[in-house]
């Protein structure tokens, strides 16, 4: 069942999804990604979450895996989520599902520090049950993470 309220996601890149031009981006739902856990299902999606230390921990060492720099996208207006299924770590995670074409605004760029790898290599693998109680511990400390909001 979707979220009765609108509200504003996050989305995280390790690479640029903007253009030089602007700092906006349409997104549109794919049945693929390299985030995506085996498990999880193929649905046509963009997954967010309500704050950047929850798409963090859904990430993992992806985050800090590809390039020195995350690309922090915000969803240009407050939209309805769909919540997902047959994501084990979605009750930490708080990953919700865009399923329509979604504008986004490049809220931040940062430059990905030691400290930040360490907590994310903490995490390993995610995407299973087995990680939910490490991925609660590591996003503990990532709350406290002023880098990401400064």
């Amino acid at each position: 069942m979707p979220s009765q309220q609108k509200q504003f996601y996050y989305h995280i890149s390790n690479y640029p999804l903007h253009t030089h031009d602007s700092c906006e981006v349409t997104l549109k739902p794919l049945d693929y990604g390299d985030n995506r856990a085996q498990e999880e299902p193929d649905d046509a999606r963009i997954c967010v979450a309500p704050s950047v230390p929850h798409c963090l921990i859904a990430l993992g060492t992806l985050a800090t895996e590809y390039g020195d720099r995350l690309f922090i996208y915000r969803t240009k207006n407050k939209v309805v989520g769909k919540p997902p299924y047959d994501v084990p770590d979605a009750c930490v995670t708080k990953e919700w599902w865009l399923t329509r074409k979604t504008k986004f605004v490049l809220k931040k760029e940062v430059v990905i520090s030691y400290k930040l790898t360490e907590m994310m290599h903490e995490l390993g693998n995610v995407g299973s049950i087995s990680c939910i109680k490490r991925q609660s511990e590591v996003l503990k400390k990532l709350k406290k993470h002023r880098e990401l909001y400064s």
